[in-house]
């Protein structure tokens, strides 16, 4: 949620210039003003992330009309929700989401550096985006925390020669904190999804996840 409202603090000083993330809006003070994007998208689907979360607990995927449960439930919780992106990139009809890593040393003069190795996380499952596979965690969510549990699930052998048979984790070590980072996942996946495609991307999404295991 802070990382959103600095990204919207950008926007308005340069709204031509920062297209970083889809339509947000944190909760519960926007509210109302997601409540009016609803009305006005009403075949419109929507990713909510609690605050303060990690591994993929609390992620779901909303349709514009909300229930009398859902609607009790996220009036009063704090989170971000965005317009969820169902036409993303995809490797081989997966889900994915891309990290690199980068430091800092200084903002004047700018000085970053990138590391070599980034890390690719893939969904277990083919993505469908049909409404009716909106609960399908290991689908729409690429958390390793997630999609480890999947019986498609296929352990990374980083190294020369490796390749993933299906989904699972590429690259960097797996064993990723999983930590959420809304914006920065949601940004990775402009373009239009291609089934039988080699240039593919992903979001997360998802349903509540109950269990609180650690993350490993």
């Amino acid at each position: 949620d802070s990382m959103w409202r600095n990204v919207r603090k950008l926007q308005r000083s340069h709204p031509d210039r920062v297209r970083i993330a889809p339509t947000s809006f944190v909760l519960p003070e926007d509210w109302y003003t997601w409540e009016t994007a609803r009305k006005h998208q009403p075949a419109a689907l929507w990713i909510y992330k609690p605050a303060n979360s990690s591994c993929g607990r609390g992620i779901r995927l909303l349709r514009s009309k909300l229930d009398a449960q859902e609607e009790k439930l996220l009036e009063r919780k704090s989170g971000v929700v965005q317009r969820y992106i169902d036409r993303p990139m995809l490797i081989n009809g997966f889900k994915f989401d891309m990290r690199l890593y980068v430091v800092v040393t200084s903002f004047d003069p700018l000085r970053v550096y990138l590391n070599a190795e980034g890390l690719v996380r893939l969904a277990t499952e083919k993505y469908d985006p049909c409404p009716s596979s909106l609960k399908l965690r290991t689908m729409h969510l690429t958390n390793y925390s997630v999609n480890k549990h999947a019986d498609s699930y296929v352990k990374n052998l980083d190294g020369p020669g490796a390749a993933p048979s299906g989904g699972g984790s590429v690259g960097a070590d797996e064993e990723d904190d999983d930590g959420e980072d809304l914006v920065a996942e949601e940004s990775v996946m402009g373009g239009a999804a291609d089934s039988d495609s080699d240039q593919d991307g992903s979001s997360d999404g998802g349903e509540d996840e109950d269990d609180e295991e650690p993350c490993s």
